[in-house]
């Protein structure tokens, strides 16, 4: 059965959406979101979504958003809003990557 949503992915003050088949994968995600938001690298960046009664589910791997797409289907939900934050500047990322680029 093919299951599909809408993805309301907000980065910073901007939002898109787009639609998350059963075929879609992480790395499908991954491309869009790298795509449609200036700035965004891969790798760099942290995805989670909310669904009812969990408001901050991590959504990093192909089992990550199976689970998402289950979830929603027996909720009966049609869109999911998915929060992608930089994790350049965030107390998750150590690394040295991240610099003023201008």
């Amino acid at each position: 059965m093919e299951v599909c949503v809408i993805a309301k992915c907000t980065y910073k003050s901007e939002t898109i959406m787009f639609s998350v088949s059963s075929e879609s994968s992480m790395v499908d995600i991954l491309k869009t979101l790298c795509l449609r938001f200036r700035g965004l690298q891969l790798g760099y960046f942290t995805l989670r979504y909310s669904v009812p009664s969990y408001s901050s589910c991590f959504l990093e791997t192909d089992s990550d958003l199976d689970l998402m797409r289950t979830f929603l289907l027996i909720s009966n939900e049609k869109t999911v809003d998915i929060l992608v934050t930089d994790l350049c500047g965030s107390s998750e990322y150590s690394g040295d990557f991240c610099v003023n680029k201008e």
